[in-house]
């Protein structure tokens, strides 16, 4: 069933899908098969993408994964998982931010080797969930805040497709 519906993906964006982010959540305590997660991130290696970055939270509630075509000087920078303040999150990004030098400044962040994914997770810890107001740019994300256990999902591109599903991965 999840291999189909994925195979599926051409006949919607043909071509012009550049990356990918995937990700699997339990829900209701339901283990995740790691395999059938690993078989979604398999599919996304025939969009030739320049890194597949793949990883989970310490007791395997949440699963993500980026299949990035790198398109921006910052893109191959970004990173799946960070700790920021003793605190575990995982975030997966495409896209970039327009407000760098801007967002960096209020942040009180030097830029020097720091990705737009880091950026993003900054913002969220200084403003909440009303982060998405304080940026601008073209991308779409995942954070997962393990300690707050809060799964964000957006998309900010005006030519590229969004999905998400509610299936089961536990088969």
């Amino acid at each position: 069933k999840l291999h189909r519906q994925i195979s599926n993906l051409d006949e919607v964006v043909g071509d012009d899908l550049l990356s990918i982010i995937s990700g699997v959540l339990r829900v209701n305590n339901v283990a995740i098969n790691e395999q059938n997660f690993f078989r979604m991130v398999e599919i996304s290696k025939k969009y030739n993408p320049d890194s597949i970055v793949a990883t989970h939270n310490s007791n395997k509630e949440i699963f993500l994964a980026s299949s990035l075509i790198h398109t921006t000087r910052n893109s191959s920078k970004q990173k799946v998982s960070y700790n920021i303040f003793n605190r575990q999150f995982l975030i997966a990004f495409d896209g970039n931010l327009n407000d760098r030098d801007e967002l960096a400044l209020k942040l009180e962040i030097n830029l020097d080797n720091v990705s737009d994914s880091y950026l993003l997770l900054r913002a969220y810890l200084k403003w909440g969930q009303s982060f998405l107001k304080m940026i601008d740019g073209n991308f779409a994300f995942s954070i997962w805040d393990d300690h707050n256990k809060i799964l964000i999902l957006s998309k900010i591109y005006k030519i590229k497709a969004f999905f998400s599903a509610n299936v089961s991965l536990s088969d």
